[in-house]
């Protein structure tokens, strides 16, 4: 972990879930698509797992496709959009689940 890297949060509902290609080490990626929070570009945005993070294995992908998710990401000095956890949230009683615990 970068030491001066911010990390930002947004709700946002999930349109699209893709199961991506193993990384080189065979661990899963996966990519979602949510409306775009960026102002000034395309209508949606596509948010892919960086590899080789275990947190995906916490996470079940399909089951978030038309949900709302609480994203967790942050810019990388190049400008690159790194996700770095998604959260579902759960019903109208704002009820959380963190599949890290």
């Amino acid at each position: 972990m970068t030491k001066n890297k911010k990390t930002n949060k947004i709700i946002l509902e999930v349109i699209k879930v893709k199961r991506l290609d193993n990384s080189k080490n065979g661990n899963p990626n996966w990519q979602i698509t949510t409306y775009n929070p960026f102002p000034d570009l395309k209508d949606y945005f596509r948010w892919k797992t960086p590899s080789d993070c275990g947190w995906v294995y916490g996470i079940v992908f399909p089951n978030l496709k038309g949900k709302k998710v609480e994203i967790e990401w942050h810019f990388t000095p190049k400008g690159r959009v790194v996700l770095d956890n998604i959260v579902a949230i759960c019903g109208r009683s704002g009820l959380r689940f963190d599949p890290q615990g």
